[in-house]
């Protein structure tokens, strides 16, 4: 292998590894969200039975 063979590989493993920083910190966002909005849904259950009654 060369030197440029060898740079290139590197170059690729870094933009590799950018993109798979980028769609960890994007599944984790994701996974947040999910779970804020399971929480809401389930604070609000008991208010939307009660209001379903009146």
């Amino acid at each position: 292998m060369t030197e440029s063979h060898i740079e290139d590989i590197y170059s690729r493993l870094n933009t590799l590894t950018q993109k798979v920083n980028s769609l960890e910190l994007l599944t984790g966002t994701i996974g947040t969200s999910q779970a804020a909005i399971a929480q809401i849904y389930s604070s609000l259950d008991p208010l939307l039975c009660l209001y379903s009654r009146l």
